[in-house]
């Protein structure tokens, strides 16, 4: 005697609804893909490893090697581990600072990982299946590291000024 077919699949799902439920959206291939350089603000574009509200003082290298590698074409996305409700005060701060930007990340609501853990899935999520990423500009090398991708020396960076862009890229 035969046992009755299963009223539903447990142990195949269709690819197509994988796809939905990971997929953000249409992807592109790696060589088709912008260039693009990732950058943390705390640490790296500001003075601080942190944020600071009352006030983060800019590094002005890095703001001018960000505005060289827009000039030669890149996109510059900007992933840093402060919250949601800091992003409109942190966009008006970059803006300020005439940092130029194509892309603000910043933490979803109640998300709690550590910030090299928060990095690497928004790296994977939101960054990774749009741009092709050279190099990240991180005070850190958390997750660039993992991931395979080049971290200048930020000290390096700074200390080179208007001649980073030739050094690193």
């Amino acid at each position: 005697m035969r046992a009755p077919a299963p009223t539903h699949r447990t142990h195949r799902t269709s690819p197509n609804l994988i796809m939905r439920q990971v997929d953000p959206g249409p992807r592109v291939l790696r060589a088709h893909r912008p260039k693009a350089i990732v950058s943390d603000i705390d640490g790296t574009i500001t003075t601080l490893p942190h944020h600071n509200p009352a006030g983060d003082v800019p590094v002005p290298q890095m703001i001018r090697l960000l505005r060289q590698m827009k000039a030669k074409g890149y996109k510059v996305v900007v992933l840093t581990a402060r919250k949601a409700s800091e992003k409109a005060m942190t966009y008006r701060w970059l803006r300020r600072q005439g940092v130029p930007f194509d892309l603000l990340i910043t933490r979803d609501v109640g998300d709690e990982e550590s910030p090299a853990l928060y990095k690497l899935h928004a790296f994977r999520r939101l960054i990774e299946p749009y741009f092709r990423v050279d190099f990240a500009l991180d005070d850190k090398a958390n997750c660039w590291h993992y991931l395979g991708i080049h971290r200048p020396y930020i000290n390096r960076v700074r200390s080179l000024g208007a001649d980073a862009y030739r050094h690193i890229a």
